[in-house]
């Protein structure tokens, strides 16, 4: 009998576990106290941290030393995301705001016996997927625009830097501040890609990769990821985010079958789009339509006109403005059935802002019991806002769990509160939340 083959090696290792206080000496000859652990991945661990002396919190990675996808990271940052080069990019550019992140350390510490790899990023306030969960499952027309434009800029510098991103998302996107849409950052580099070899040569080893619902369709022919494909991969998100689903989100187990509804999506624009999003206005609707359009056009290895694209997207925003604007000063309508006093002095005051009816002579009281219910109210309100928390997710039952309970699924799917099929982004964290518990399983 031929010799039992050895099992086979885990291509990367879960980190060990290391202990609140540890500290790390950096070849800055700064130390660093690592914290509380917060987040774990397949591979790496995520935890506060401060430098020694000080009570600032940002957040540190950690990886064994011969993991690649913490490696990747680390390169991409030391190469172009330093904050000398971002500060120098805004300076230059005339412009107040990157949408990226900026590396603070990284390197190497043992523990017990085992040579780790970390890298020091800041902290942010909470993650745009679970902004877009606490709402709902899905976003405004007006904050989706504002962070498509944030994330447009990040991949302006990363083009310029001669990077792809390839895993655009809302797990991978973070905000600075929280529920602050313009603030929006993009991080996770472990599957960016330096494009300056690109060749539209197709490779079914690298077929599909990437988060396969988002994944750009050269992705899915098995090419490197490109910059047309970043746009793309943004807009599918857009999708998500202003309607809550994707036509392929019942199909994710079978990327073949993903990638065949994309084609027929792309080929079917812009009705396909304006089936989708049908209470979304034109000016979004078309922004969407010529983003689509635009990268279909550009070459594989060619890079998007983002002065474009930006400008799509802030008129988009400004469209949405107006509309609201104009909604808002609309004069209501008289009601056919007045109910209560108080019905009949509005409408009065209402005959008296038309030039075409005749004022009544009768005069208008003022209802003192009113303005006092109103008054509370908006008291309310304003406390309210002051007490509002982050709402963090939970956690929702796998897929294989639903078909073996025998639930149904219909072709389109909500996906509020379903993070297996959006993944989950490392650099995921709440700024006012951390865990007191055992760290949560991404």
């Amino acid at each position: 009998m031929p010799p039992k083959k050895a099992p086979a090696k885990k291509l990367h290792e879960l980190a060990p576990e290391v202990k609140t206080g540890f500290k790390i000496n950096d070849i800055s000859k700064k130390t660093f106290i690592v914290g509380k652990q917060f987040a774990t991945g397949g591979f790496g661990r995520i935890y506060t941290c401060t430098e020694e002396g000080k009570s600032h919190q940002m957040v540190m990675k950690i990886e064994p030393s011969t993991n690649g996808p913490l490696m990747t990271e680390v390169v991409v940052f030391n190469r172009i995301l330093k904050k000398e080069m971002l500060e120098a990019y805004k300076k230059e550019k005339k412009i107040g705001w990157t949408g990226l992140p900026y590396l603070i350390a990284n390197g190497y510490f043992t523990y017990n016996s085992e040579k780790m790899r970390y890298m020091i990023i800041p902290k942010y306030a909470m993650s745009l997927e679970a902004a877009r969960e606490a709402n709902g499952g899905t976003l405004s027309a007006k904050d989706s625009m504002t962070v498509s434009n944030c994330i447009l800029g990040a991949l302006e510098f990363l083009h310029e830097s001669d990077y792809a991103h390839a895993d655009v998302k809302a797990a991978n996107i973070l905000l600075e501040k929280q529920n602050d849409y313009s603030t929006a950052v993009l991080v996770d580099f472990g599957l960016a890609h330096r494009t300056t070899n690109n060749i539209d040569k197709p490779d079914k080893k690298r077929a599909h990769n990437g988060t396969c619902i988002f994944t750009s369709t050269d992705a899915h022919r098995g090419n490197n990821p490109s910059f047309r494909g970043d746009v793309e991969i943004l807009a599918y998100n857009l999708i998500m985010w202003l309607s809550g689903t994707l036509p392929w989100l019942a199909l994710e187990s079978s990327p073949d079958k993903v990638f065949d509804s994309k084609q027929k999506f792309v080929a079917g624009l812009p009705s396909s789009l304006q089936n989708l999003l049908t209470k979304q206005s034109s000016a979004v609707v078309g922004c969407l339509s010529s983003m689509f359009a635009i990268t279909m056009k550009t070459n594989y290895t060619d890079k998007v006109d983002m002065g474009k694209l930006k400008k799509l997207v802030r008129d988009a925003i400004k469209s949405g403005s107006e509309q609201k604007t104009n909604a808002s000063v609309k004069t209501p309508k008289k009601s056919s059935k007045v109910v209560k006093e108080e019905d009949d002095e509005v409408a009065d005051f209402e005959d008296e802002e038309k030039e075409t009816i005749k004022p009544k002579k009768k005069k208008v009281t003022k209802n003192v019991e009113a303005d006092k219910i109103a008054k509370k109210t908006q008291s309310k309100i304003a406390d309210d806002d002051d007490d509002e928390e982050i709402i963090i997710p939970s956690s929702s039952r796998s897929r294989r769990n639903r078909l073996e309970s025998g639930e149904k699924r219909s072709e389109l799917l909500p996906v509020s509160g379903r993070k297996h099929l959006l993944g989950r982004s490392l650099w995921q964290w709440e700024l006012h939340h951390l865990p007191t518990q055992s760290p949560k399983k991404l």
